[in-house]
């Protein structure tokens, strides 16, 4: 139950939907009025098409070892690429600066401020 609303997880996308755009962004109280949430946009998906469900901790460790910024992004409400599984990945960089870096304070990143 959430919010007094049974929540069938395996249920429709439209299920999720309402959820999200209703009891969420009501108690959450910072989403803006005209802004809608989606399971996915077609146009990223189709843009990252050829790298979808590929491991990439070589590439990622190869770039980092060159002294290159990375920066892996993460919807922390995306069904598919949840956070965990991403952080799950980058634990398995053999990167020197890891520790420091998981060892780093977060710091979310806000659109439309």
């Amino acid at each position: 139950m959430f919010g007094g609303q049974r929540l069938h997880v395996c249920g429709e996308i439209y299920s999720w939907r309402k959820l999200m755009n209703t009891v969420i962004k009501k108690k959450l109280d910072i989403i803006p009025k005209d802004l809608k949430w989606g399971e996915q946009s077609d146009d990223v998906f189709n843009a990252l098409a050829g790298d979808f469900m590929k491991p990439r901790i070589q590439e990622v460790d190869q770039l980092l070892k060159l002294g290159v910024n990375v920066t892996v992004y993460s919807g922390q409400l995306d069904l598919i690429c949840a956070t965990k599984g991403t952080m799950d990945w980058v634990q398995k960089l053999k990167w020197d600066g890891l520790n420091s870096f998981l060892s780093s304070p977060r710091t979310p990143i806000y659109c439309n401020k």
